[in-house]
């Protein structure tokens, strides 16, 4: 709520500026992060655990507001396809799919649905992620989310 409220506080005469209230709840447990890196192992770690933990939650909760907040209207046909994308995901769990290609070709429709239904697509790459499987393949010790993380370490 304070970084919303000194965002208000700096744009209360910008009618535009003002729509953007939500971006800086997304970033100040991160710049928390960042000092207490810095400062190393004068900080215990199960501090630095909590934060990353309220981080993570923190930004969900940051892009749920993005996603319910700034959406204008819906479109169900969209909404259904989602639905239908999300229960895809699901079924590719108990069936140990363990490939990313079917998580990338459900992801890929996914996030154009979730677009299209007029909510903001990073809520579809949330979801996405919630759904990638961490159980290692039957042909090898490397499960897909260490791929994933593995492939986009150098972009990130």
């Amino acid at each position: 709520m304070v970084p919303a409220a000194l965002y208000f506080a700096i744009n209360f005469d910008d009618p535009s500026a003002l729509q953007g209230w939500a971006i800086p709840t997304a970033t100040h447990i991160a710049f928390t992060l960042c000092v207490l890196a810095l400062l190393g192992d004068r900080v215990p770690s199960g501090l630095k655990v909590f934060l990353l933990s309220l981080a993570v939650i923190d930004d969900l909760c940051a892009i749920l507001v993005i996603a319910f907040i700034y959406t204008s209207s819906l479109g169900i046909t969209s909404l259904i396809v989602a639905t239908i994308m999300i229960c895809l995901l699901y079924l590719l769990n108990p069936l140990h799919i363990t490939y990313l290609v079917p998580y990338l070709f459900v992801g890929v429709i996914l996030w154009a649905s979730v677009l299209k239904s007029g909510i903001h697509a990073t809520l579809a790459g949330v979801v996405l992620a919630l759904f990638i499987p961490y159980e290692n393949r039957p042909d090898s010790d490397v499960n897909l989310v260490k791929e994933i993380e593995h492939d986009l370490h150098g972009s990130v």
